[in-house]
């Protein structure tokens, strides 16, 4: 993890925000919150539209009332708070993010609480998702995209911290090593996440995953629905039309049809192993206890709506790894082409010194 450097600034007596600075370093902030400067101001219009709205103030909550604005002040300015809970969620622990931002531990874990709980009104979640297309209908088109007519369902591992000791921390050992909690994500051909459902522990098998945590009545919606075949025996969803890859049989192969049909549900099925990958990406996932299915669950909510976030607009405005302004190489030249212009032009020097050159298909063709 790339460590941010950042100088404590004082303006009249007030400690500026540090965000600022954090954004002049493009690259460094992008492996620190997977956003670009960008998407992080919109996101922060967001936070701070909604934390106006519930009467967010300088003031923390009230222990007593539990009410905004009635605690302590904060330590931090809220876009501080902001860069905080994204770093946390990627991976960086608390005592790292505190140290960076010259604050208490405690700072940052009461900042992360409080910042979680406002994106999850600001960015359409898994939850806000579903129930936007299952109970109200017609107002699906408040979300920031449509979800397209094909999905794709699949189960991942997520690790955590030693299981309990006895018979029930055998609940939480998987088959690939290691113990964790398995989670199940559907997403459609687009890369939108349209639902995660609730953690189990690893031992729990993909289908009784599917038949307990999937709302039936969401996969109505779309046409076919893609997955491996650890989901094999499930039967259908009508409407909806369940695709699953064909396996070899004993001392048989698969036959022209079944190649062609497999390669075509894989190349529908890589948006979800993709998103699992940008799940497990965000590395608060491991530091999570197999107690704390609770928080888990709410911050895997925030991490799919960031997703679905980035999604969105890279969409329309490609993200830019630093090779738009390089210039465009030239294929590669035809050898025939090339000695056929040595031969004419120049003197049998030359084309004995390209021969000799470094170009492996021009020595092949001598």
């Amino acid at each position: 993890m790339v460590w941010p450097k950042v100088i404590r600034l004082v303006v009249d007596g007030q400690l500026e925000a540090l965000a600022w600075e954090m954004l002049k370093d493009i690259e460094q902030f992008l492996s620190l919150t997977s956003l670009t400067p960008e998407e992080f101001l919109e996101l922060y219009e967001r936070v701070m539209e909604y934390a106006c709205r519930i009467g967010y103030r300088r003031y923390s909550r009230s222990a007593k009332t539990n009410n905004w604005g009635a605690g302590r002040p904060h330590k931090r300015p809220l876009i501080d708070r902001l860069i905080m809970a994204l770093m946390v969620l990627k991976g960086m622990k608390t005592q790292v993010v505190a140290l960076s931002f010259r604050v208490k531990h405690d700072t940052v874990k009461a900042a992360f609480d409080e910042i979680i709980d406002i994106l999850k009104n600001c960015i359409d979640t898994p939850k806000r998702v579903v129930a936007r297309l299952l109970h109200q209908g017609a107002n699906a088109s408040l979300l920031e995209f449509m979800p397209g007519p094909d999905v794709a369902l699949d189960a991942m591992v997520v690790g955590t911290t030693r299981p309990p000791r006895g018979p029930i921390g055998r609940a939480y050992y998987r088959r690939k090593k290691g113990n964790g909690l398995n989670l199940q994500a559907i997403v459609d051909t687009g890369g939108h996440v349209i639902d995660v459902s609730k953690s189990v522990p690893a031992a729990a098998h993909d289908i009784v995953l599917f038949r307990s945590h999937t709302r039936k009545a969401l996969l109505r919606y779309f046409r076919h629905i893609f997955y491996d075949p650890g989901y094999t025996g499930v039967g259908e969803v009508p409407p909806a039309r369940m695709e699953v890859a064909a396996k070899r049989r004993p001392n048989r192969k698969l036959d022209h049809y079944e190649i062609v049909r497999n390669e075509w549900i894989g190349g529908q099925r890589y948006v979800v192993e993709r998103n699992n990958s940008f799940i497990k990406a965000y590395g608060y996932t491991r530091h999570r206890h197999w107690y704390e299915s609770n928080k888990l669950d709410d911050a895997v909510q925030v991490i799919c709506g960031l997703i679905n976030f980035r999604t969105v607009r890279r969409k329309k405005k490609p993200l830019n790894w630093g090779h738009g302004n390089r210039e465009s190489h030239s294929p590669a030249p035809n050898p025939e082409v090339v000695l056929e212009y040595y031969y004419k032009t120049t003197s049998c020097q030359t084309v004995f010194n390209a021969m000799a050159s470094r170009d492996e298909r021009l020595f092949q063709m001598y």
